[in-house]
């Protein structure tokens, strides 16, 4: 999960399905995972980005949006955003940044969704 530099705390309430002892870990962004070729999961994630000449095959199995931030976190530009299933093309920026995939646009769409899948080719 990334959360922006001016809040000082986490809460997790309501609406939490999950059975079982929880962990949260806290990094840095400079920290977050490459994006590398290609990514799949069925909950949000944030992954580095290394920016180039970059196209994204994306396949959401229910609604999902991609995110783009800047290196710092800051900002935030849409990508894609849809409401239900989609596959297709995306163009992403040239310059790197922080690839943000989540339910929706905004915070609260963080947490399980469905299937999600990106594989990177060069555009």
């Amino acid at each position: 999960m990334f959360i922006p530099a001016k809040y000082l705390r986490l809460t997790i309430s309501g609406g939490v399905h999950s059975v079982g002892a929880w962990n949260v870990v806290l990094r840095d962004v400079s920290e977050a995972d490459e994006l590398g070729d290609a990514r799949s999961a069925t909950a949000s994630r944030i992954y580095s980005y290394p920016g180039g000449k970059w196209q994204a095959d994306v396949e959401f199995g229910g609604r999902g949006c991609i995110t783009m931030y800047s290196v710092d976190g800051s900002g935030g530009q849409n990508l894609i955003s849809h409401g239900d299933k989609f596959s297709g093309p995306i163009d992403l920026p040239k310059k790197p940044g922080l690839l943000a995939v989540s339910a929706t646009s905004d915070y609260l769409g963080w947490g399980s969704m469905c299937r999600w899948r990106i594989k990177l080719r060069p555009r």
